[in-house]
Order: structure tokens, then C-alpha cells, then sequence
């Protein structure tokens, strides 16, 4: 996927610092609303968390108040944006940014992929040790969702990784929440606003 245009999605209130009471309920629900939206269009949608903060032992991971949106066209960044101002009670604690064209060739500075952090199964005890030891060394901050099929809450990890520069690699293709697959990362810009 390359991104084409984006906007930033930001909860209400929140303190550029820390959490606010309703960060977490409200970024919940905003990526139980986008996943909805990008199951429909595959592809065409990807995330980032521009401040995304890993925890350490004097501090807890964090994803911060601000879901920067990129989408293949204006026109699917609008789809999601009219998708979102549906949701009534969601707009309450939401605001919605203005709608920025971008082009990948004039930008030089650092990407971002986001990486849906997942522990190996059991079933290969070794990757499986290793992740959690990854895992609890880095605190990676997370969501709880709520599976659409299947009713089963589950913790959506977020492990974000920057890359000084792409070096002409394709981008891949984002899944149902917008984010990379393990080993074909979506490249998105690191902006400033």
C-alpha cells in the first residue's frame, strides 16, 4: 500500500502526555470502528500511533491520544472519516483532522511500520519463549478488543518499528486493523502534524 493521503484522528481532552481517563475506552472503540471499515476494503487503509511509547521499568508503555489514518485515495480516507461521524457517541470524545495529500517520493526523513505483536503458539516452544521474553522486555503498549466473529476478547499488541529509509523496498499490505504483517511492513511517513 502506498499512502496517498492521511488525517489524524485525536481523543478530546487528552494530555499530550499522558492518558486521559477515556483515552483507552475511546481508542478501543475507534479500532473496533476502523476494523469494521477496513475488512470492507482491504488494503486501502493503514495506521500509525505517532506516539506510541514502549514501557521501560520507571514508566508504562503507552500509545498516546493521536491514530494518524493513511489511505490509498482522499476519497477512502473521506469513506472512513463519514464512517466514523456515524458513530454518534464516538464523535463525542473525537475529533477528526483535516485531509492531507501526501506523495512517498518527497518524503525523506524516518518511516513507521506497526506490527501486530503476537506470542508463537505452543506448538513451537522456542519462537514462543522468545516472543515472550521480547515481549515483557520491551512492555508493549496494548488495546483490548473484542473479536466480531467469534465474541472473544483479546489483547491487540502494538509493537511500532522506525526505519531510517525504505532503500526502495515495496510496502506491503496492511491487515483488517490497518497494521503490518509480520514480515512485509507497511511503510508509513513519520510527520511532524
Amino acid at each position: 500500500m502506498e499512502p496517498a493521503a492521511y488525517c489524524t484522528l485525536e481523543v478530546r481532552g487528552a494530555a499530550a502526555g499522558g492518558f486521559g481517563t477515556l483515552v483507552v475506552p475511546v481508542l478501543q472503540r475507534t479500532m473496533t470502528v476502523l476494523h469494521s471499515i477496513f475488512s470492507r476494503q482491504p488494503g486501502h487503509h493503514a495506521i500509525d500511533f505517532p506516539d506510541h511509547c514502549p514501557g521501560s521499568i520507571s514508566k508504562r508503555p503507552r500509545l498516546g491520544h493521536t491514530i494518524r489514518l493513511f489511505s490509498v485515495s482522499r476519497e477512502s480516507c473521506e469513506q472512513v472519516l463519514d464512517a466514523l461521524e456515524g458513530d454518534k457517541i464516538l464523535m463525542e470524545y473525537l475529533m477528526l483532522g483535516r485531509i492531507r495529500s501526501f506523495s512517498p517520493v518527497h518524503h525523506d526523513g524516518t518511516w513507521a511500520s506497526v506490527h501486530r505483536f503476537r506470542v508463537a503458539p505452543r506448538t513451537q516452544p522456542d519462537n514462543r519463549h522468545a516472543d515472550i521474553e521480547r515481549q515483557n522486555h520491551q512492555g508493549m503498549p496494548f488495546l483490548i478488543l473484542r473479536s466480531q466473529s467469534t465474541g472473544q476478547r483479546f489483547s491487540l499488541m502494538l509493537d511500532r518499528r522506525l526505519h531510517a529509509d525504505r532503500s526502495g523496498a515495496p510496502s506491503g499490505e496492511p491487515n483488517g486493523y490497518g497494521l503490518s504483517e509480520r514480515n512485509r511492513p507497511v511503510y508509513l511517513p513519520v510527520l511532524s502534524a
